[in-house]
C-alpha cells in the first residue's frame, strides 16, 4: 500500500554565473536545505560548472556537485550520506510577448555513499551506489510592473521540473520526483534579483511505495558578475 507523507521544508539558495569572456562563464550554486520548516538539516548542496554560450538563446554547462543528505522525515535515510555528482545541461531561452521561457535539459551521473550497520550499532562506509538521472525544467519569468526585466522590476517566476532515473541500481522509482515552483521576485540590479516562493516537491522513494509531498518555502538570490573586460 502506497503512503504519502506531507512535510514542511525551507530552502535558501544562491546561484550565479560569472562571465570569463564573451562566450565562457563560471557557474556557482549553493543550497541550504532544512527540514521541519528550518529546524533540522535536510541537505547541503553545492554545484560548480563551466558554461559556454553558443548564442543569445542557447548555452551549455558541465559541472560537479557535492551533496550531503541527512536523516529527516518519516521515510528517512538510515545514516547521512555524501553524493558526488557530475552533470551536463543545455538551456534554451525563448520569449513570447513579455514572457521569458527557459527550457533546461540536465543529465546527471550520481555516486551516492552507502553505509552498513554493525552488530553494536556502529556504522561503516560501504562504497557508493551509481545511477543516472534526466531532468527537464520549464521556467516562465513574467515582469509585472515593467515591459522588460530591468532594475526595479517586480516579476513572477513559475516552473515545473520532472526527474527520471535509470541504471541497474534503479528498480522501483524510475520516476524520481517532480517540482512545481511559484515565486515573486525583485530585480534589484541588472545583474541580480531576489525571489520568495513556494515549492511543491513530490518524491517517490527508492522502494517505489513511500512518497513525500514536501511543501517548501524558498528564498533565492541570483547574482551574475563578470571577471572579463567584455561586459556585454
Amino acid at each position: 500500500m502506497r503512503t504519502i507523507v506531507p512535510q514542511q521544508h525551507f530552502w535558501l539558495t544562491y546561484t550565479g554565473t560569472h562571465s570569463l569572456s564573451a562566450k565562457w562563464g563560471l557557474y556557482t550554486e549553493y543550497q541550504f536545505r532544512r527540514a521541519d520548516l528550518g529546524v533540522n538539516w535536510q541537505q547541503s548542496l553545492a554545484r560548480i560548472g563551466v558554461e559556454y554560450k553558443w548564442n543569445d538563446q542557447l548555452s551549455s554547462t558541465i559541472g560537479y556537485g557535492h551533496i550531503i543528505t541527512y536523516p529527516y522525515g518519516d521515510f528517512s535515510v538510515a545514516h547521512f550520506n555524501t553524493e558526488h555528482r557530475a552533470w551536463q545541461q543545455f538551456v534554451v531561452s525563448t520569449k513570447f510577448s513579455k514572457v521569458a521561457l527557459q527550457h533546461r535539459y540536465r543529465l546527471e551521473q550520481r555516486w551516492v555513499e552507502k553505509w552498513k550497520k554493525g552488530d553494536e550499532d556502529d556504522w561503516t562506509r560501504d562504497g557508493f551506489s551509481y545511477s543516472n538521472r534526466i531532468r527537464y525544467r520549464l521556467l516562465a519569468t513574467i515582469p509585472l510592473n515593467r515591459a522588460v526585466m530591468e532594475k526595479g522590476t517586480v516579476f513572477a517566476a513559475l516552473s515545473d521540473e520532472l526527474f527520471v532515473q535509470f541504471g541497474e541500481n534503479i528498480r522501483f522509482n524510475i520516476f524520481d520526483q517532480n517540482r512545481i515552483v511559484a515565486a515573486v521576485g525583485y530585480q534589484f540590479s541588472p545583474r541580480g534579483n531576489v525571489q520568495l516562493g513556494y515549492l511543491n516537491q513530490f518524491v517517490l522513494k527508492s522502494n517505489g511505495v513511500n512518497m513525500e509531498n514536501n511543501h517548501t518555502l524558498t528564498v533565492g538570490l541570483i547574482c551574475n558578475g563578470s571577471f572579463s573586460k567584455n561586459r556585454s
